[in-house]
């Protein structure tokens, strides 16, 4: 689990040092369908980690491994 926490907040880290920049070139630009699939896969990872972290946590809950978290 330890692994998945530390993958998710790589990619929350990656996302907030880039996110002034997607602001400037992306959010002000015109809509067309370079623009709907560039954020389409960059805001449906955040589905994937929500899942993710729910799914290890409920196997969290459920285990009893005490050498879970490693």
């Amino acid at each position: 689990m330890l692994r998945i926490v530390m993958a998710c907040m790589m990619y929350l880290w990656d996302y907030l040092l880039t996110f002034g920049m997607e602001v400037d070139l992306v959010w002000k630009s015109k809509w067309n369908f370079m623009k709907g699939l560039y954020l389409f896969q960059r805001y449906l990872p955040f589905t994937d980690i929500i899942w993710l972290v729910l799914s290890c946590w409920s196997d969290f809950f459920l285990s009893s491994d005490p050498d879970f978290f490693l």
